[in-house]
């Protein structure tokens, strides 16, 4: 063997599987893991601490309404923290899942290698299909770090006023998980869709939050007004606020759309949801393998 083979044979070499070479990209991105980072920080201050200082305020106020001091306790009950972490995924989760998808695919864009992946290597699908199942796996994680960061500090809170430890039953738990994973994937899917759409990461960042943050939230609202509650639990929005009330979120807030949802209810926002999570797939598919890079 020659100098120059050893020495090139020495080199790390990067992943030759598609998936392999998405999580590798993934994991070594320190933007992706910064925010995730954020998320988790949000969901310790926000969801514990700020929620925390509302419910002691109300409890020690007199005039405060009592089912409001009710709900707030329920909700950090350590046998309750599925659900409460469930309903941080589509408080604020669905927003930073959206990122995660507009960084993760778009920021290829941006550093105009996207050229270079979709055509030195495996079929374009082969490609995306390989970014989407690693940004799934991103979500998975970042969910299960949510959730564990909810129970600790539903411990904590728990410990400290003196209120049951008990745990939550497994399988309500699980399904908590797979619904808060579930709302996280379809808005991470619908920010790698509007990165492909977009050729950008920064525009399909800002459309996602100026449509689902704002607009959305004002059809949902206007729905809700002319008494079409129905159609205004066919956007994301609606549908993934709909499936966190269904496991018991927002116990001390009345939803945007529904003070209680029944399980069938929550079925049918689960439904609406993967629908909604199967578009931006198909539609970053269809975008790539029909479109010029």
């Amino acid at each position: 063997m020659t100098a120059a083979a050893a020495t090139a044979s020495a080199r790390p070499q990067p992943p030759t599987w598609p998936l392999r070479a998405a999580l590798h990209d993934a994991v070594r991105r320190p933007q992706l893991s910064a925010t995730v980072g954020i998320w988790l920080v949000m969901s310790v201050g926000f969801g514990v601490g700020m929620t925390y200082a509302i419910y002691r305020g109300a409890a020690e106020d007199p005039g405060a309404d009592p089912a409001l001091v009710a709900g707030l306790r329920e909700s950090f009950l350590l046998a309750n923290f599925d659900a409460t972490a469930a309903g941080l995924m589509q408080f604020w989760g669905g927003a930073v899942a959206l990122a995660l998808g507009a960084q993760l695919v778009g920021s290829q864009y941006a550093k105009r290698t996207v050229n270079l992946i979709y055509t030195a290597g495996p079929g374009r699908l082969a490609v995306l299909g390989a970014q989407v199942a690693a940004l799934v796996a991103l979500l998975g994680a970042a969910t299960a770090a949510v959730f564990a960061a909810n129970a600790a500090g539903a411990a904590v809170v728990s410990a400290i006023e003196g209120w049951p430890l008990a745990a939550p039953p497994a399988g309500p738990t699980a399904l908590s998980f797979a619904t808060a994973w579930l709302t996280t994937a379809a808005y991470g899917l619908a920010g790698a869709a509007l990165a492909v759409a977009t050729r950008s990461e920064t525009k399909a960042l800002g459309i996602g939050l100026v449509w689902f943050l704002g607009i959305e939230t004002v059809l949902i609202m206007v729905c809700r007004a002319l008494g079409w509650t129905g159609a205004g639990q066919l956007t994301l929005g609606g549908a993934t606020s709909n499936l966190a009330v269904a496991q018991g979120a927002y116990p001390w807030w009345p939803n945007a759309l529904a003070d209680q949802a029944t399980a069938g209810e929550g079925a049918a926002s689960a439904a609406v949801t993967a629908v909604w999570l199967a578009a931006g797939a198909l539609a970053a598919a269809w975008l790539i393998r029909h479109r010029d890079i």
